[in-house]
């Protein structure tokens, strides 16, 4: 025999529920006779709550229908102002948006102009350095070909120089040869002369140096009378010019002269002296400091000979001199050594 219980056929199934299904029935049946009395008030109350109800929620109903219709006329007018303040504000931006299109399109046009100036500008600066490089290229040339001549000029200059120092110095040379039979007397009073300015100076010359005779002399005059160097200044005496006869009479009168020494004519201290021209008397004044420096300096012999060159002597030996600077430095180491000597 088939076991039916966990398997069953749909069959059995309803049949086995319609059976529950009346007995429920038979029951309420049952039941229904005693509580139908309690089960009509009951009815009637639920049914006077439930109408309550009804009109309740009616109301709330209607009420909520009126709030929503009301919440929708407000929304309605928001939703037109907003829609009013959005068109002026598209109305704004339209009206902002044209001022920022005009404003470009000026500021196209004007960048476009000044776009246009610049470029004619550069255009014109371009043309202007590429001349001023042209320019300058040619001047370069010019300068190198004026450095070439420059040059030239220069080895030129030198030469000329070399070559006028050499006639310079031949011009002082016959000058001084010329003089040779000329001295110089400084130190007479003006207009001691009288008219006969060469027999003054002979009979000068005669006293002076205690000769035999006058000596023959061919001119005499005084120099020109120069002009003070500052206003209050002594005129000082113009000194005589003297032409003798012959260089040997000069020779022979200079001879008795020592360097330097002052002769007493009348009241007036005078001095005869080598006539040289000026450039050859401005190079023996530069040994002046020389001399300054060894006189009175025992064993020292020290002198100036034609043109211009200091001869020393010092303890027999002898150093000849034509730079006025190496001579004081020489002095000074003959004074620094005399004067350790005798200390």
């Amino acid at each position: 025999m088939k076991n039916t219980s966990p398997g069953q056929s749909p069959q059995r199934k309803v049949t086995k529920q319609l059976l529950k299904s009346q007995d429920h029935q038979e029951t309420a049946t049952l039941t229904s006779g005693v509580d139908s009395g309690m089960a009509t008030r009951s009815k009637t109350e639920l049914i006077t709550k439930e109408k309550t109800e009804m009109e309740e929620l009616k109301n709330s109903v209607r009420d909520l229908k009126n709030d929503v219709k009301a919440g929708n006329l407000n929304l309605m007018e928001n939703i037109q102002s907003i829609n009013a303040g959005n068109e002026k504000i598209l109305a704004g931006i339209g009206a902002l948006q044209k001022k920022v299109d005009d404003v470009q399109e000026e500021l196209t046009g004007k960048i476009t102009k000044v776009a246009e100036e610049s470029t004619k500008m550069f255009e014109a600066v371009h043309e202007t350095i590429s001349a001023n490089a042209n320019a300058v290229k040619d001047l370069e040339a010019v300068v190198e070909e004026m450095a070439g001549e420059m040059e030239a000029m220069k080895l030129e200059l030198d030469s000329l120089k070399s070559q006028f120092t050499k006639v310079s110095d031949k011009c002082v040379d016959l000058e001084a040869r010329s003089r040779r039979q000329n001295i110089r007397i400084r130190g007479v009073k003006e207009g001691a002369e009288g008219e006969n300015t060469r027999e003054f100076t002979a009979n000068l010359i005669k006293h002076v140096l205690n000769l035999p005779e006058a000596p023959v002399i061919e001119e005499a005059h005084r120099l020109p009378r120069f002009k003070p160097r500052f206003q209050g200044e002594q005129a000082y005496p113009r000194q005589i010019i003297v032409k003798l006869r012959d260089i040997p009479t000069v020779e022979a009168l200079m001879k008795k002269i020592k360097h330097g020494e002052n002769m007493m004519y009348g009241d007036d201290s005078i001095k005869l002296l080598r006539d040289y021209p000026y450039e050859i008397v401005q190079k023996r004044r530069k040994f002046s400091q020389t001399r300054e420096a060894l006189y009175g300096v025992k064993g020292v012999i020290c002198g100036v000979f034609y043109p211009a060159r200091m001869r020393i002597t010092f303890k027999g030996t002898s150093k000849t001199f034509t730079n006025p600077v190496e001579s004081l430095k020489y002095a000074q180491e003959i004074v620094a050594k005399a004067v350790t000597k005798e200390d």
